[in-house]
């Protein structure tokens, strides 16, 4: 008696996005025939290619995927800002005391110093005079409180434009902070009123430059351009790279005494809002990335359970299984990150314009953050991935395919 021949082959039907297989039987035999049929000579099983399950996933389940991209966004933006924060943070400490600033200590003299005594003590240690005084600013829209820097001759405070390229302060004119013509609304080439706090003499001058200065905002000037506008220059410190004994601050004249490391420190401490903001960003970035892939992990877990189900009957291994989810998921998770990346420069940028009046913060993204970004949201993914993938062996085939049709 022939004996019947079978086709058996597997139809692609992508619901779920995963793997469901309808199941054919094609009899090339009479009925009779297939009665006692002993043997099936060949059996073609065609499965398809895993990106071809990653795509049904996607394309059947729009929304999750995007609620996931979403996710994944959020966890990086969050975690390049609170990064970038403490790049820019830290780079704004650099410029103030290694570039703007290039003297090792810094000597604050009391109301008691007299204009001689700076000098004396300028010479003696080979510095340079600043007087820094508190100012009012008007403008034809804002009023202002700020701070007027003027220097004498020497190389220890340097000048930045918005580009942060290094520029001299002119002889006529007054120079402004970045954040104080914003905050005033003027630009180069207008004049503003201001005055020295305590003195009712009020001066309108021209602003001849604009420059960056990460936390002192006001104006700028050179000691002859002070004294055309008839004040007298009345140093307040003295700028040196010379060490100076810290047993000088018990005379009258002198105030404080702060090297370098000081002045970082105490920045430093004016700035720990900051950092716990910092801290509390990256917090809340893992938390949130975190949350929001476990629950949509346990959502999608419970859909694809009758689809693992029939990866296992097929023959699948849980180990080829738990790649298949982790491969999926991955994908996701680099859509998510490139996204997450380019938002995170954007709030970064936001949040440093939206920082103290009395700060102008660089936005800086060290190579290290973008590291730290993708490899924080990659673990995170990872981690929430692994916990549904290790649930892979407890599925009952059985009952996760009591509902196929």
């Amino acid at each position: 008696m022939a004996t019947g021949r079978f086709k058996l082959f597997l139809k692609p039907s992508a619901f779920s996005g995963f793997l469901d297989k309808k199941i054919f039987v094609q009899m090339q035999s009479t009925a009779c025939e297939s009665l006692f049929l002993k043997t099936v000579s060949r059996i073609k099983i065609t499965i398809p290619k895993t990106g071809f399950i990653y795509f049904s996933y996607v394309s059947r389940n729009k929304i999750r995927s995007l609620m996931g991209i979403i996710g994944v966004l959020g966890c990086a933006m969050l975690l390049l800002t609170g990064f970038g924060c403490l790049d820019s943070t830290n780079g704004m400490i650099d410029t103030m005391y290694g570039q703007l600033m290039t003297a090792n200590n810094k000597v604050v003299f009391s109301s008691d110093a007299g204009y001689d005594f700076a000098y004396d003590f300028s010479k003696k240690y080979k510095g340079q005079m600043i007087e820094e005084v508190s100012v009012e600013f008007v403008s034809t829209t804002q009023k202002k409180n700020g701070s007027a820097t003027i220097i004498d001759k020497g190389n220890y405070v340097n000048f930045q434009d918005k580009n942060h390229n290094n520029i001299k302060l002119t002889k006529t004119g007054i120079a402004m902070s970045y954040k104080m013509a914003q905050n005033l609304n003027v630009k180069q080439g207008d004049f503003v009123s201001w005055h020295i706090v305590g003195d009712d003499k009020w001066q309108k001058t021209r602003i001849a430059q604009i420059y960056r200065d990460p936390s002192v905002q006001g104006i700028a000037m050179k000691r002859d351009v002070f004294e055309s506008l008839e004040y007298d220059f009345i140093p307040t410190g003295v700028l040196t790279n010379k060490s100076v004994d810290k047993s000088l601050t018990d005379e009258e004249e002198i105030s404080t005494i702060l090297n370098i490391t000081d002045m970082k420190a105490t920045f430093s401490k004016t700035m720990e809002m900051m950092y716990s903001m910092i801290f509390i960003m990256i917090f809340a970035a893992t938390l949130l990335g975190f949350i929001v892939l476990y629950n949509l992990g346990v959502l999608s877990f419970v859909e694809k359970t009758r689809e693992v189900a029939t990866l296992k009957v097929l023959g699948f291994s849980s180990s080829k299984i738990r790649g298949i989810l982790q491969k999926q998921n991955i994908w996701l998770t680099c859509i998510g990150i490139v996204f997450g990346i380019f938002a995170g420069i954007f709030v970064l940028v936001a949040m440093c314009s939206a920082v103290s009046e009395s700060l102008d913060l660089f936005p800086v993204v060290s190579i290290p953050t973008y590291i730290y970004t993708v490899i924080g949201t990659f673990l995170v993914s990872i981690a929430v991935n692994f916990m549904f993938s290790g649930k892979v062996k407890t599925i009952d085939m059985v009952d996760a395919l009591k509902g196929v049709e």
